[in-house]
């Protein structure tokens, strides 16, 4: 009964330690010398939180903007045309919004033209 008693002791001590020293490791930071950085994931950046406004195609093919929360909705573009099956009638479509580095300029793309039918 003892030895059984040890033998589950031994890894809760180990445990217990490895917790210590991981648990203790991020305040360890504040010790590093001068200059020193320690290693950072490259998807960090693709993770972190982003400021600014979300571009979106609505569903009424416009391009939108709205904050991360979802609020601050505005229309960019006012006049996209969806297709709708009728021959001859004209349609816009708005498609890829992106901003630019910086953040203060969107691009998109617009199709527009009519539907013919070639029978």
């Amino acid at each position: 009964m003892n030895d059984q008693r040890e033998q589950f002791v031994l890894p809760t001590r180990k445990i217990l330690i490895f917790s210590l020293l991981f648990g203790l490791a991020p305040f360890a930071g504040g010790c590093l010398p001068q200059g020193l950085r320690l290693p950072e994931s490259p998807l960090l950046r693709a993770l972190e939180r982003k400021l600014g406004l979300i571009a979106y195609v609505g569903p009424d093919g416009n391009i939108h903007t709205m904050d991360q929360a979802g609020g601050n909705q505005a229309g960019v573009t006012d006049d996209a045309r969806l297709f709708s099956g009728e021959e001859g009638r004209a349609l816009r479509i708005y498609q890829y919004p992106a901003w630019a580095p910086g953040n203060r300029r969107l691009a998109y793309v617009g199709f527009s033209g009519s539907l013919q039918n070639n029978d």
